[in-house]
């Protein structure tokens, strides 16, 4: 084969081909968006085991708390990462969802019940980056939960 005709079949396209838009691969979108919920539980799982280790001590409710939310985002996450049926996506939405409403609550008006009841924590930015990172897993999944597939 000659050095024309090769080139002539390795030649590169001459127009782009779009990233995203109306031709994009709609699967390699829900796996990006996928795997940056995954990444972020995995993440929010880890500040909360850090959590765990740290404001647990003195508090058996604490402990309790942060290691229960710890191990289930560190769950969902590695397991979203192979395979996250939609129901799996709702259960990540809907428990993510409950950690955000309650460090709101806790921040603003003060839990109603447990060690705390009726003072109002402050924020940090362990804590604020944690929220931050389920609230992202709560929009993801719930995009993918609307568009379906």
């Amino acid at each position: 084969m000659s050095a024309e005709i090769w080139w002539r079949l390795t030649k590169p396209v001459s127009r782009p081909v779009p990233a995203s838009g109306p031709r994009a691969d709609p699967d390699r979108d829900r796996a990006r968006v996928l795997s940056a919920i995954a990444l972020a539980s995995v993440a929010a799982g880890a500040i909360n085991v850090a959590a765990a280790a740290t404001v647990g001590r003195g508090s058996t409710q604490n402990l309790a708390f942060f290691s229960v939310v710890a191990a289930a985002q560190l769950v969902w996450g590695v397991v979203s990462m192979a395979e996250a049926p939609r129901w799996w996506l709702a259960v990540g939405a809907a428990g993510n969802l409950v950690v955000v409403v309650t460090w709101v609550v806790s921040r603003t008006v003060g839990l109603p019940l447990g060690d705390y009841a009726g003072i109002r924590l402050p924020v940090g930015f362990p804590d604020a980056l944690a929220t931050a990172l389920e609230a992202v897993i709560v929009a993801g999944a719930a995009v993918l939960l609307v568009r379906g597939h």
